[in-house]
């Protein structure tokens, strides 16, 4: 296994780039069921944000209780994908989805903007990301075997 540590760059702005983090995870997987841990995701219920996606807050809210609540859910794709597109910044997520019966990948984000994801070697993650790394959205911190 490997562990990805990288940096996002616009940490306010995150939950688009975490969607297409998603969609990567998905292509490799071959899975569409995520398990969310953790969630802590801000709803655009500002002002400034109405007229950019519009006004959903009690749906994100209620996912995040629901996923605090149950310590845990497995979730669709389409589902988490579309609780992100009514958001703007997620600040904590705790996910994976499986590969197989002990192969998976595991995804952590804190404070919006420190990225670690474990993965097999086989799936090279890495060069998944070189379109992030070449338009300087992300800076890889470390790579290391685990």
């Amino acid at each position: 296994m490997e562990k990805l540590d990288f940096t996002y760059n616009n940490a306010n702005y995150n939950a688009e780039f975490l969607i297409k983090i998603l969609t990567i995870l998905k292509d490799i997987t071959k899975t569409e069921q995520f398990e969310i841990r953790l969630i802590e995701a801000v709803p655009n219920d500002q002002e400034e944000f109405m007229e950019e996606k519009g006004l959903f807050s009690q749906e994100v809210l209620d996912f995040n209780n629901l996923v605090r609540d149950s310590h845990g859910i497995q979730v669709d794709f389409n589902r988490i994908v579309n609780i992100l597109k009514q958001c703007r910044t997620v600040w904590d997520i705790s996910m994976s989805a499986n590969i197989s019966n002990n192969e998976w990948v595991k995804v952590d984000l804190i404070e919006g903007d420190l990225f670690t994801i474990i993965y097999n070697e086989n799936n090279n993650i890495k060069s998944l990301l070189a379109n992030f790394i070449g338009n300087n959205e992300i800076i890889i911190d470390k790579v290391s075997k685990i």
